[in-house]
């Protein structure tokens, strides 16, 4: 997929240093996301605790995202996505109307979980 890159390739490449120097200028909106890829992504896919993309080119996130639940449902198989995400109406709307629902609040209360029957 065009404009998809995997931290799991990046780290199999040993490119580390690179993604790093990369990432040197990038600044999100949400400060938690944009320190996740500079200091945790690395580590957290080597340990697998999670798998991180970034996406660009005009990729839609969510439907990629989606695409790759598929996938991994076809291999392991399962019935629901789980997501996190922030407790802002825009950030709910968006997914609600991507076939998510909510859940519950996580257990500090800071985010809400979503899911979405496949």
């Amino acid at each position: 997929m065009v404009g998809k890159i995997s931290v799991r390739e990046v780290i199999r490449r040993k490119e580390e240093i690179k993604f790093l120097n990369a990432l040197e200028n990038f600044i999100c909106q949400d400060k938690e996301v944009e320190i996740f890829l500079k200091e945790k992504a690395l580590e957290f896919d080597k340990r697998n605790k999670s798998r991180t993309y970034l996406l660009i080119d005009g990729c839609v996130i969510l439907d990629c995202a989606i695409s790759d639940i598929y996938r991994v449902q076809k291999i392991v198989g399962s019935r629901i996505a789980f997501l996190e995400c922030a407790d802002n109406v825009k950030v709910v709307n968006f997914y609600e109307s991507n076939g998510f629902a909510f859940l519950q609040k996580s257990d500090d209360g800071e985010y809400l979980q979503m899911i979405r029957y496949l």
